[in-house]
């Protein structure tokens, strides 16, 4: 079996893995749900934060490590753990998330401004339906006028999902992937793809599929896992401290227009020339390091 094959193998038995541990994590929701004699709409929230938890541990951190033990992976090297890059390459990662934040911003009010046509309405409604279901959750675990909360939050819905997700997405696809397409950016926007996909958000797809872009050449360019991670974990906890600063504010009860304005427009573009700018960069720094002394 060449290396191609034993990749795409590889790939299916993660696929596996996962598939199972969802599994499991659905038949413990759904005997935690019979104990307690509720469902997710009538159950109190500390209980879905709960439940949520162990959803991304089942869903993104069991699976990779059993991944990894099957095949007896050298974790750390796989990851790139033991790899340690220059500050400078940390710094323009952090730079690359605070900069694409006018981009992403633009790109969420486009993408929830866009309809499917009528032969795709039934499809249309049920996405809404799960984009207002997510948007209620998210809200019943955002609104909290206690610290308590807000350090809660960001264990469940930043720490927890930031090592989880760029453990599966980058950690696994993205490097599998890697060494079997010729192209590593062909890699990097499938696994980006996937990546958005896999939140079943879809008026936020591509907002999160360029968010997925920017970890997976932080990545792919940084060579350590940890990289990704922290951007992911500072993406989330941006989010998760600024709706706690809006809530307690009472500022969140102003309704914004979301038509794409002419002005954000312009902020995008400029996110976007310079974001592709510092990846640039990350690049020469990335080929520099590989060139022989």
């Amino acid at each position: 079996m060449n290396k191609k094959d034993n990749t795409i193998m590889l790939l299916l038995q993660l696929m596996l893995i996962t598939l199972i541990s969802l599994l499991a994590i659905t038949l413990i929701s759904s005997l935690i749900f019979s104990l307690t004699g509720s469902n997710a709409e009538q159950c109190s929230t500390s209980l879905l934060k709960i439940i949520q938890l162990l959803s991304q541990i089942f869903t993104f951190i069991i699976p990779p490590f059993i991944f990894f033990k099957i095949n007896h992976f050298n974790t750390k090297e796989f990851l790139g753990i033991n790899y340690r890059p220059q500050l400078t390459i940390w710094l323009c990662a952090l730079l690359i998330l605070l900069i694409s934040i006018p981009l992403i911003d633009w790109l969420i009010e486009v993408n929830s401004k866009m309809a499917l046509p009528d032969s795709m309405r039934l499809i249309e409604t049920w996405m809404q339906e799960m984009e207002n279901k997510s948007t209620e959750l998210t809200y019943r675990f955002l609104n909290t006028d206690k610290i308590g909360g807000l350090i809660a939050n960001l264990f469940i819905i930043a720490i927890i999902p930031a090592i989880g997700e760029e453990l599966m997405f980058r950690g696994c696809i993205q490097k599998l992937l890697t060494t079997k397409m010729r192209s590593p950016h062909l890699a990097i926007i499938i696994t980006a793809i996937i990546f958005s996909a896999a939140h079943f958000q879809f008026y936020g797809f591509l907002a999160r599929m360029v968010l997925g872009l920017i970890l997976g050449y932080c990545f792919f360019y940084g060579r350590n896992i940890l990289i990704p991670i922290i951007i992911h974990l500072t993406n989330n906890s941006i989010a998760i401290i600024s709706q706690f600063v809006l809530y307690n504010s009472g500022s969140l009860s102003s309704v914004q227009d979301n038509t794409p304005s002419y002005s954000n427009i312009y902020l995008a573009i400029i996110s976007l020339l310079l974001v592709v700018a510092l990846i640039l960069w990350m690049r020469r720094q990335f080929l520099a390091q590989k060139k022989p002394v």
